[in-house]
Parts: structure tokens; C-alpha cells; sequence
């Protein structure tokens, strides 16, 4: 299928480039190697909804979010769909699929504007032989998503659908500490991200309003009990271990 066609920016590039030299796991290279690491990059921006490649199709390069965000879609063949993860800048995004010569395992669709680099197949192996520090890179960052994905699935079979809700309201609540938290997306998105329906997203949202923890307004989520909401998700509350 045809991906949406970017639009090139200069003050992009550079933008993407002061990204790429700043962002820490960049600090494992040597001095050469960030110098190309920045270098090889190709940058450009793409509006909400754009695809940045597909799932099943072969890798022909990596892609580096600079900012915005990009979510992971993954479809079976009756058409359920889950939203596999959320990346949002400064990260990789498809390296893995280029190392193991595998297929896209999800979409890519940009879900906040976005200023993204890409890094072709030939010189991303070209970097990998010339510079050893990026496969130590490399492989930190997968050993960590690892971790996070082992961590996602015992919350997927350990929680209900409301502790998993109630997970998330109270961590966009605690890395941005205001009373309103956007829900970015439908509820058909809030639904594929936790692996339900949207209407069983509904009736969770409804039952935590009912129990007056929270006040929703569209995609928008007023915190009224910040810490009954973190002892219905089974997070401890803040400034605790």
C-alpha cells in the first residue's frame, strides 16, 4: 500500500538532527560515530493519520520519532485490532523488524504531528559495522522494551479492565500533574490499547465517575481523588515506593 507522502522541512532536519545528538542512549557512541549517526538521517514531518509503514511489509530502514507520537497497530484477520504501543518522541521505532529481517509485525500511524527520521537499510548496516557502540545501543533499548512488553502482559492477564483504566488516567495524571488529563484518542483507541471493547471502556469510565474518582468530559478526565484513584489502579500512592 502507498504511504502518505511527508512534507520536507529544513528547520525539520535540523531539528531532528539536535535531537539525535542530544538523545541519551546516543551517549554510548564515540565521537565519530554520533558525528555520523546524525548525518545519515533523512527528516521530514507528518500530520496525524499518516502511515509510516505497514504491518507485514518488509523493513527498508529505521525510523527515529523526534517528537509527536506514533502508535503501534496490530491486526488479526478478522479485523479486531490492538493498539500495541504508543511511541512518542525522542525513540527508535522499527529497528527491531530491520536487525531480525523480519516483517512489520503492526502499523505505524502517527497519532500527534510529527517530525520523523528515517535511516535506510543499506547505511543503518553501514553505521552498525562502523560504529560499535551501535549495536550495544541497539540491543539496551530492546532489552528494555522486552521488559516493558513482559511487564504490559502481566498486566494484561493479572488486572481488570477498570485497574488497567484506572492505570493510566493516574499515570498521565502523575507525569503531568494538572487536574484535566486528555485522553488522546476515541474510546475505540482507549479500547485497543487495553484490549477490549469500547463499550466495556464505557461503562469503566462510568463506574469510576459513579464512584467519584474521576469527572469525564469527552476525551477529557478531571482527577477528583488522586489517591483513591492510585489505590483502584493498585499504584501506591505518590511519593511512595
Amino acid at each position: 500500500r502507498k504511504l502518505n507522502a511527508p512534507l520536507a522541512c529544513r528547520m525539520t532536519a535540523e531539528r531532528c538532527q539536535c535531537v539525535l545528538s542530544r538523545w541519551p542512549p546516543a551517549r554510548e557512541l564515540s565521537p565519530k560515530g554520533l558525528e555520523r549517526w546524525v548525518q545519515d538521517w533523512r527528516s521530514n514531518s507528518y500530520a496525524r493519520g499518516n502511515v509510516l509503514f505497514y504491518q507485514g511489509n518488509e523493513p527498508l530502514g529505521a525510523y527515529f520519532v523526534c517528537s509527536g507520537a506514533v502508535k503501534l497497530v496490530r491486526a488479526d484477520g478478522t479485523g479486531r485490532k490492538q493498539i500495541v504501543r504508543v511511541i512518542h518522541g525522542p525513540e527508535l521505532l522499527g529497528e527491531r523488524a530491520l536487525v531480525a529481517g523480519q516483517p512489520y509485525e503492526a502499523t505505524a500511524e502517527v497519532v500527534e504531528d510529527a517530525h520523523v527520521s528515517f535511516l535506510d537499510a543499506e547505511r543503518f548496516r553501514a553505521l552498525w559495522d562502523y560504529e560499535p557502540g551501535i549495536p550495544k545501543m541497539i540491543a539496551r533499548r530492546l532489552a528494555e522494551r522486552l521488559g516493558q512488553a513482559q511487564k504490559s502482559l502481566a498486566e494484561m492477564g493479572l488486572r481488570t479492565i477498570r485497574e488497567r483504566l484506572s492505570r493510566l488516567i493516574a499515570r498521565a495524571h502523575a507525569n503531568a500533574p494538572m487536574t484535566v488529563v486528555t485522553l488522546g484518542g476515541s474510546r475505540q483507541e482507549l479500547a485497543e490499547m487495553l484490549g477490549t471493547s469500547p463499550e466495556v471502556v464505557c461503562r469503566a469510565l462510568a463506574e469510576l465517575e459513579r464512584r467519584g474518582l474521576i469527572a469525564v468530559d469527552g476525551r477529557n478526565v478531571r482527577v477528583l481523588e488522586d489517591a483513591r484513584l492510585r489505590l483502584a489502579a493498585g499504584l501506591p500512592k505518590l511519593g511512595q515506593k
